[in-house]
């Protein structure tokens, strides 16, 4: 975290600017061999990691393997987020000998922010009550056209964002909703901007897909109707959600900070995915809370980069000019788009050579 927080002091000191650019990047998966090993970290406070029977930590843990100890990684699954000692993902990985037994990444020494092993199949993986939308589930074909052997899921809606799985031809995928990303030309020389978040959690453009039965069933995932927290507003660029990186607030505000820039420059393993930050954040801003009270309800105004760095430098450096809804008598929305401009031309720079990607923030929640 040092090369992040050494960025920070470095906005603080070249005048807290906000953020305001564009740019692309493509992510590699990394080389997945057939047997892959890690070790559990040791640090201090840190003694063990705990084993599972399920990629959360609702249940009481089955069994522990000791810290310097190595495990056989078998698959991954996307679950829980858990911090670690020495950062936060929400990957999880089924380990050799310990039976239906799963070790949160975050605890794992594996080389990589991404994972290091395949998706694990249907029948190993263990169900979560994730359902965003709690919606029915759709089916669709991945095309066998002359020359397709496989479609790529992503964690975004966007070629820009990494490949997540990879789904040869004939595959058959279980659908939530969709939603409008880049638009993709298919093999039949179609193209589409419509992508489907499926139950692996991954985005596949419609253009490589055959949707079975009646599509227009399937549901927009951030429809105004729906529980999307960003639904009804225009964004800067395609939302991931229902995939979402969440960012947690205990009362440190260079945390928030840290952990936006950190996921800027791709130092998580969700690259490009929305941010949630945590409600508290905001919340305890006095004159956020007044700024809000003087709209009226379903307005939205923005909150420039004048009026941000004026009542607080932290908002400030954090996410800088955003925009704020009035949803309800007592709820708010903060959404900002999160890129660089000028005078940060390294910044924007970096995620032109795709060493950094932009992403959509936001914060929901009521004052009581």
């Amino acid at each position: 975290m040092s090369k992040t927080s050494d960025k920070i002091k470095q906005f603080v000191l070249f005048g807290l600017a906000s953020a305001l650019a564009t740019g692309v990047t493509t992510v590699t998966p990394p080389a997945r061999a057939d047997e892959v090993t890690a070790t559990v970290f040791s640090a201090p406070g840190w003694d063990y990691a705990n084993v599972r029977t399920s990629p959360d930590t609702n249940r009481q843990p089955m069994g522990q393997v000791q810290a310097g100890q190595t495990v056989k990684l078998i698959c991954y699954q996307v679950g829980e987020y858990v911090k670690g000692p020495y950062g936060t993902s929400n990957y999880w990985y089924k380990v050799d000998g310990y039976g239906s037994g799963w070790i949160a990444d975050s605890m794992l020494s594996t080389g990589s922010d991404l994972p290091v092993t395949r998706m694990c199949p249907e029948s190993q993986q263990k169900s979560m009550t994730t359902t965003p939308n709690h919606s029915p589930i759709f089916t669709a074909k991945v095309n066998n056209n002359s020359g397709v052997e496989y479609v790529n899921g992503r964690i975004g809606p966007t070629t820009k964002h990494f490949d997540y799985e990879l789904y040869s031809a004939n595959t058959v995928l279980a659908l939530e909703c969709w939603t409008t990303g880049e638009s993709v030309s298919g093999p039949d020389g179609k193209t589409s901007d419509r992508w489907y978040y499926t139950t692996d959690e991954t985005w596949v453009s419609a253009a490589y897909l055959s949707v079975d039965g009646d599509g227009s069933k399937i549901p927009d995932c951030n429809s105004p109707k729906g529980n999307s927290p960003t639904a009804g507003i225009i964004p800067n660029a395609p939302r991931t959600w229902p995939k979402v990186h969440k960012i947690d607030y205990d009362g440190d505000d260079a945390r928030v900070t840290d952990s936006l820039l950190s996921h800027y420059y791709k130092e998580d393993g969700n690259p490009g995915v929305d941010v949630s930050v945590d409600w508290s954040f905001f919340s305890k801003r006095q004159w956020l809370k007044d700024f809000g009270y003087n709209m009226p309800v379903g307005a939205v105004r923005q909150v420039d980069k004048f009026t941000s760095i004026w009542n607080d430098k932290n908002v400030y450096v954090s996410v800088g000019a955003f925009a704020f809804y009035r949803t309800s008598e007592h709820c708010f929305l903060v959404y900002d788009y999160y890129d660089f401009d000028y005078p940060y031309t390294a910044e924007k720079d970096a995620a032109a050579r795709g060493e950094a990607q932009e992403f959509n923030v936001y914060s929901a929640g009521c004052y009581q």
